[in-house]
């Protein structure tokens, strides 16, 4: 099975080829897995539409506010674009979030000065309680509590720039409509971890901006990676 957590088009110049170009992404991936569960991002308007035309039986449309999928040891994760708040019975049942929707990535220098943005898997540290009742704008008790993780997946397209994780995760993204605002990492950067997507270890947001301070805004000496 495969779940694509939005944002499965974009909108260019000629809407009739962002169309087909979907069609023939979904022809592609419809035929290599039993069932594909695609989560509306925030730039798949008419996804529905274009899904509609060219019906597959094992391709399943799901809301922004996403879905829960138990794992194999337990754990029931709520997988969502990350955009809108999910139902609140499925924020209650859940163990960890994953999401998309901010592309997270970052800078990287190597020996010759060349710069490049290399995306970047990130999970946070966050109390349930606390991320559930700024989210809710909740009133009293909620039924949580204990340490939820919240992971952040990069953007799948190469040919898609990502976003500086310091623009993310080191201060409210007031002009980004995202869950994440809810988890105020900017208060807690200690608890929140970025990895490169071969899963190697970058250190904390709090140590990564150490290291910034010290070597400047260009990014970081792939020596030191």
């Amino acid at each position: 099975s495969l779940a694509i957590l939005g944002d499965v088009k974009h909108e260019i110049a000629s809407i009739v080829e962002s169309a087909r170009e979907v069609r023939e992404f979904i022809d592609r991936v419809s035929a290599k897995f039993n069932k594909v569960v695609l989560v509306r991002g925030n730039h798949d308007g008419n996804l529905d539409l274009i899904l509609s035309s060219d019906a597959k039986s094992n391709v399943y449309l799901i809301d922004s506010r996403g879905f829960i999928l138990r794992s194999k040891d337990g754990k029931n994760l709520l997988l969502l674009h990350g955009n809108s708040k999910p139902r609140l019975e499925d924020f209650v049942s859940s163990d960890v979030i994953i999401m998309g929707h901010t592309h997270p990535a970052i800078l990287i220098q190597d020996i010759t000065g060349y710069v490049m943005r290399a995306p970047v898997i990130v999970k946070i540290r966050t109390d349930k309680a606390f991320f559930g009742k700024n989210m809710y704008s909740y009133v009293g008790e909620l039924d949580v509590k204990g340490v939820m993780n919240v992971v952040v997946l990069p953007v799948y397209n190469p040919l898609t720039v990502g976003m500086d994780v310091f623009e993310i995760f080191a201060k409210d993204l007031v002009d980004v409509e995202t869950i994440l605002h809810y988890a105020r990492t900017w208060e807690h950067l200690n608890d929140v971890e970025v990895y490169l997507t071969d899963m190697t270890y970058l250190g904390t947001m709090d140590v990564l901006a150490r290291i910034r301070e010290e070597l400047g805004e260009g990014g970081y000496d792939i020596d030191w990676l």
